[in-house]
């Protein structure tokens, strides 16, 4: 198969090409058309620009291009209450019961 150089029983062909790391294979990640050798994907596939991470917040997963957007929007994100004179931190989630009993509301 290839530059490999595997030698073995035909019936064992179709399993070998499936895992043959000389192969050409193409990136796992949806929307990713980069194609290389089976060995080379591990390597790619950790700084796919197309890879999902999730939110060290959350846990959703998201392209790194979205993180910044997802993190100012995510409900764990801690965001100022928006009474000026207020100076807490809240999780976006717990937005609407710090303004139930919020001080300066």
């Amino acid at each position: 198969a290839g530059k490999c150089g595997w030698t073995g029983p035909l019936k064992d062909l179709e399993r070998h090409l499936k895992e043959c790391p000389e192969i050409v294979a193409k990136c796992p990640w949806k929307d990713c058309e980069v194609q290389l050798l089976r060995k080379n994907l591990p390597a790619h596939s950790a700084v796919c620009r197309h890879r999902l991470e999730p939110c060290e917040l959350c846990g959703t997963k998201r392209k790194p291009s979205k993180r910044n957007i997802h993190k100012r929007r995510c409900p764990q994100n801690l965001i100022r209450c928006p009474n000026q004179s207020c100076k807490e931190r809240i999780q976006r989630t717990e937005l609407s019961e710090h303004r139930k009993a919020c001080r300066f509301e």
